[in-house]
């Protein structure tokens, strides 16, 4: 269900559903409501947050270092390294799998 709020000049909106929460901040209330109406068809068709099965481990932190988000705090020893990186993120991910 999404909500919509008046903030100054500008209109927010928040979509909470099947535990899926999105917001976002439009100029006006009609791409508020047009952002909704996508991002609630979206959730209800299980686009919006799918595991792809044909991305592995190492395309995801490929896409993290190129995007500028990658912080040196948190480090792989080389062997998790490698026995993760070949690994299908749809693998990963599942509650059944255990990587150690």
């Amino acid at each position: 269900m999404a909500s919509f709020r008046k903030r100054g000049k500008s209109w927010e909106v928040f979509v909470a559903k099947n535990g899926v929460r999105k917001s976002a901040t439009f100029d006006t209330k009609a791409e508020a409501v047009n952002w909704a109406a996508r991002t609630e068809t979206e959730i209800l068709q299980n686009k919006h947050g799918s595991i792809p099965d044909d991305k592995s481990f190492s395309d995801l932190l490929t896409r993290y270092r190129d995007t500028g988000n990658c912080q040196p705090s948190c480090r792989l020893t080389v062997c998790d390294y490698a026995a993760i990186l070949c690994a299908k993120l749809s693998f990963i991910f599942s509650p059944f799998s255990a990587i150690c």
